[in-house]
């Protein structure tokens, strides 16, 4: 791109092949209302705060992990 060789507007990852990879095959689950607190109900507090957290917010395991006190914002 600095050369001139590629479009400026063209996303260089483009150009990658990961040769050998895998496409994702299997479709993503959803759980239902009804089918969340099942697989909680076995876990410990803190475990069914997370997953209540994550399913609410649409968090991640890493994002929610990652999350401090300091990032709350109570006055709102």
């Amino acid at each position: 791109m600095w050369s001139g060789l590629l479009d400026i507007s063209r996303n260089p990852i483009s150009l990658v092949q990961n040769v050998g990879a895998t496409r994702k095959v299997r479709k993503a689950r959803s759980l239902t209302a009804e089918q969340f607190p099942s697989p909680t109900e076995r876990a410990t507090r803190t475990i069914r705060t997370m997953a209540l957290l994550c399913v609410c917010l649409g968090l991640r395991i890493s994002e929610a992990l990652a999350l401090r006190w300091a990032d709350v914002d109570w006055l709102v």
